[in-house]
């Protein structure tokens, strides 16, 4: 039994209460947690309104352009495994139209962990997702929405401040 005097109270716990509360880690840590920075590259549509030409009668002719260029936007992806079980933090490409849903961290379904790979898939709503891979040997991820990034393996069990 432990007793205590706190500001005039007197507590008293069992050891054991004690022990238990102080073995219980503040968080889960991860496995495996990996910071990728990188790019996302999707395909841009440029609107821009032309000219507006009036002639005598009164008539007027607008006219418009537009061009599509690919273009690269940066992006940090996250990565953690956990028990066996991963997650995902990989933003939606920026011209998806049918990508839906909370952003931030998604369960990665299908998950494959090999020796020099991990791959896997995650969805973005029920008509939007992407696979992905991590090549172990070089850290560069690859998704299929377009994100090529270089993964660098971070310490959770240490705070950078």
């Amino acid at each position: 039994m432990i007793t205590l005097k706190i500001r005039g109270d007197i507590m008293r716990w069992p050891i054991i209460v004690m022990i238990g509360l102080m073995s219980q880690p503040a968080f889960a840590q991860a496995d495996l947690l990996l910071i990728c920075k990188g790019n996302m590259r999707g395909m841009f549509k440029d609107r821009r309104v032309g000219a507006v030409v009036a002639d005598n009668d009164g008539h007027a002719a607008t006219g418009g352009a537009s061009s599509s260029r690919y273009s690269d936007i940066p992006t940090t992806a996250m990565f953690e495994l956990t028990n066996g079980k991963a997650r995902l933090n990989l933003p939606q490409p920026p011209t998806c139209a049918i990508c839906v849903g909370e952003k931030g961290w998604r369960e990665v379904k299908d998950l494959r962990i090999e020796p020099d790979r991990i791959s896997g898939r995650i969805h973005y709503g029920m008509l939007s997702g992407t696979e992905f891979e991590i090549d172990r040997r070089t850290g560069i991820m690859t998704s299929k929405n377009g994100f090529t990034g270089t993964c660098e393996k971070q310490d959770a069990t240490k705070t950078r401040f």
